[in-house]
């Protein structure tokens, strides 16, 4: 039985809710604060696992440097989860 790869990507994402109602078809509102707070949540994990990593793999001796690569770090979590939370995607 051959499956294709885009119907197991489909599947392995079908749990997510794109914010319609199934019933009506209508968006349901979008909540600013819980998407903000789910950013910071991930954010602050890639600070810190960015941190982590990098003083026990000591890739990194300069501690200006590895605070700069955990804030970059933590700027992608948080932006790329608002843009999860938002649905953005390219049309």
């Amino acid at each position: 039985m051959v499956v294709s790869i885009s119907s197991v990507i489909y599947r392995a994402f079908s749990f997510v809710n794109n914010g319609k109602s199934s019933e009506s078809g209508e968006h349901e509102k979008f909540s600013w604060s819980e998407a903000l707070l789910d950013a910071a949540i991930i954010a602050g994990l890639n600070f810190f696992s960015c941190l982590s990593a990098l003083s026990v793999l000591q890739i990194l001796e300069n501690p200006l440097q590895a605070l700069v690569a955990a804030i970059i770090s933590a700027g992608f979590g948080f932006f790329s989860t608002l843009a999860i939370k938002r649905g953005l995607r390219r049309e």
